[in-house]
């Protein structure tokens, strides 16, 4: 049972050690960054890299992080932060690091060939990085949002990061729920994406409802 959801502010944070690129190709922590600072963004139109200003900054603390390594890059960050996949201002794709972390947790067994990947930076262009390892931290900390307008996307330890589009908005998500009934009772699986699979042990009426 597959849905849209559409969800206030996802605050796709990193945390404030992440190395920001510059244009020139220098980088600043992103707990250095302030509002109206350039940083580099990923042109998807003319496929180029430009630069962009940093429109707003949030930040707010958490205690679990998202530890993800790609190409040998190691990038901590919020579990709705994404990563860029394709877009401007108008129409973009990102996929989030915790829908990263359910595939590979679920489905690494039945799919051990699948390849999770997320583009990143390889000199003038841009490449798809190999997601090799996903860690989920506890740690509290401060993370921060940045909006960088147009491009909605930055250079973060040389992954391509996606960015909110505007404190206050809404971003479409697709979910996909597994609800299913057992003999004891209701049982709810919540937002997986793996099948639910229940053994039915005695004869009788069973009923699934979707909601």
């Amino acid at each position: 049972h597959s849905y849209w959801m559409a969800q206030d502010d996802m605050f796709e944070s990193v945390v404030p050690e992440t190395e920001i690129m510059l244009p020139n190709g220098s980088t600043k922590t992103a707990g250095e960054c302030v509002v109206g600072d350039e940083i580099l963004s990923w042109d998807y139109i003319n496929e180029i890299f430009a630069t962009a200003a940093i429109s707003g900054i949030r930040t707010r603390n958490v205690d679990t992080l998202y530890k993800v390594t790609i190409n040998g890059h190691e990038i901590e960050v919020s579990e709705n932060h994404k990563f860029f996949s394709f877009g401007n201002e108008s129409t973009t794709g990102q996929v989030s690091a915790n829908s990263l972390y359910t595939y590979q947790l679920n489905n690494h067994g039945r799919f051990p060939t699948k390849i999770l990947k997320v583009w990143t930076k390889d000199g003038d262009s841009i490449k798809q990085g190999i997601v090799t390892k996903i860690e989920i931290v506890n740690r509290d900390t401060e993370v921060i949002t940045f909006t960088v307008p147009a491009f909605v996307n930055y250079i973060s330890n040389n992954i391509i990061s996606h960015n909110v589009m505007g404190f206050g908005g809404l971003n479409w998500e697709e979910f996909s729920d597994n609800n299913s009934v057992s003999e004891t009772g209701t049982q709810t699986l919540g937002s997986i994406s793996t099948a639910a699979n229940i053994n039915i042990l005695t004869e009788g009426d069973y009923f699934a409802r979707f909601r």
